[in-house]
C-alpha cells in the first residue's frame, strides 16, 4: 500500500509540475493575446476615422469637380459671347456711312429695351461663383492636406504602439524561455542523480545475484543427496531457509525501487523533452519579434 501510494505520490507531483508549465504559458499567451486584441481595436478605430474622412474628401472633391467644370463650361461659353459682342461692337464703331453693308434687321425693331446693366450681370456672377468654387476646392486641399498629415501621424502612433507592444512581447517571451531554460537545467540534474540511483541499484542487485544463487545452491544440494534427512528442520535448514527469504525479501524491494526510478527517469525525460521543445518555440517567437522590431528601426 505505502508502495502503491508513493507511486500514486510521484506521478502526481509530476502532472502538477507539467500543469503549472502548461499554466504558466496558457497565462503569458493569455496576457500577450489581450495586448494585441487592445492594439488591434486601436487600429481598427484609427483607420475607421481615416477611412470616414477620406470618404467625405471623396465626396466632396467630386461634387466641387462637377462644380468647376460647369462653371468653366459656362465661362466658355460666355467668353464667346462676349468675344462675339466685341467683335461686332468694333465692327459697328468702324463704320463711316459710306460703306455698303448688308442687314436683315431694321433700326427700332427689338423688342426688349436695352438695359447697360443687363450685359455683364451674368458675367460678373459667373466670375464670382467661379471665384467662390475656387476658394471652396483651396479649402479642401487644405482638409486634404490635413487629412493626410493627421493619418500619417496616426501611422506614427500605431507605429510607436507596435513597437512598444512587441518589446513588451519580447520582454515576456525572454522571462518565459529564462524561466523554461532553468527547470530544464533542474530537469537534467534530476534525470542524472535519478541514473545514478539506478546504476547503484542494479550494483545492489548484481551483489545480492551471487548469495542468492549460493543460498539456493545449497538448498538444493542438501536436499538432493538426503531428501528424508533433511526434511528436518535443523539449525541449517532454519539458517538457510531465513537467509533465502531475507536476500530474496531484498531483491523484491530491491527490484520495485529500480521500476520505481525507471519510471522516474522515464517521466522526467518526456518533461524535459517537453520543455526543449516549449523553449524551442518560445526562441523561434522571440526571434521572430526581434525581427519585426527591427523594420521599425
Amino acid at each position: 500500500v505505502e508502495h502503491a501510494l508513493q507511486g500514486k505520490m510521484d506521478q502526481s507531483a509530476h502532472l502538477l509540475s507539467s500543469i503549472k508549465s502548461t499554466h504558466e504559458a496558457v497565462d503569458a499567451d493569455i496576457r500577450a493575446t489581450i495586448a494585441d486584441k487592445n492594439l488591434l481595436c486601436k487600429q481598427q478605430s484609427q483607420l475607421q476615422k481615416s477611412i470616414k474622412t477620406v470618404e467625405g474628401c471623396i465626396k466632396e472633391n467630386e461634387q466641387t469637380f462637377k462644380r468647376l467644370s460647369g462653371l468653366r463650361m459656362a465661362l466658355e461659353a460666355d467668353m464667346q459671347d462676349k468675344g462675339q459682342g466685341l467683335d461686332l461692337d468694333a465692327k459697328a464703331l468702324s463704320l463711316d456711312g459710306y460703306t455698303n453693308v448688308e442687314g436683315s434687321h431694321m433700326v427700332g425693331t427689338a423688342r426688349v429695351p436695352f438695359r447697360p446693366t443687363n450685359w455683364g450681370r451674368k458675367t460678373s456672377q459667373l466670375i464670382t461663383d467661379s471665384k467662390n468654387a475656387i476658394a471652396d476646392s483651396e479649402r479642401l486641399r487644405r482638409r486634404v492636406a490635413k487629412s493626410d498629415s493627421d493619418l500619417a501621424a496616426a501611422e506614427a502612433d500605431l507605429m510607436r504602439d507596435v513597437q512598444k507592444a512587441l518589446k513588451f512581447k519580447m520582454s515576456s517571451t525572454m522571462d518565459a524561455a529564462t524561466a523554461l531554460d532553468n527547470r530544464l537545467k533542474n530537469g537534467y540534474k534530476e534525470i542524472e542523480s535519478a541514473n545514478k540511483t539506478k546504476d547503484k541499484l542494479v550494483m545492489a542487485l548484481d551483489q545480492k545475484d551471487v548469495p542468492l544463487t549460493l543460498v539456493q545452491q545449497r538448498y538444493a544440494a542438501r536436499h538432493s543427496a538426503r531428501p528424508t534427512r533433511e526434511a528436518v528442520h535443523d539449525q541449517v535448514e532454519s539458517a538457510l531457509t531465513s537467509e533465502f527469504v531475507q536476500l530474496n525479501s531484498m531483491v523484491k524491494e530491491l527490484n520495485k525501487k529500480h521500476k520505481k526510478v525507471s519510471n522516474t527517469i522515464k517521466q522526467l525525460n518526456t518533461d524535459a523533452n517537453s520543455l526543449e521543445n516549449n523553449l524551442m518555440d518560445k526562441k523561434t517567437a522571440y526571434d521572430v519579434d526581434a525581427q519585426c522590431f527591427r523594420m521599425a528601426q
